[in-house]
């Protein structure tokens, strides 16, 4: 791979996250991937998914999907 812009290090700050403070928000982080969960489940013929993603200013990102195995 070869990136266009440098990578910049970051340290992530979890004891300001909405994640963990904020019910609300929260509550809609998690409908949200449900959601794409559920979207993506169908996109790829009903079959269920291993799904990696990211999220990133107030977006998701899937990164990629495959078939589950040992259901």
């Amino acid at each position: 791979s070869v990136l266009l812009i440098p990578p910049q290090e970051k340290l992530p700050d979890y004891i300001n996250s909405p994640l963990l403070w904020q019910a609300d928000f929260r509550t809609k982080f998690l409908r949200d991937i449900t959601r794409l969960g559920i979207e993506t489940e169908k996109a790829m013929a009903g079959c269920p998914q291993d799904i990696e993603g990211a999220c990133a200013d107030g977006k998701f990102y899937i990164v990629q999907t495959r078939p589950q195995v040992g259901i």
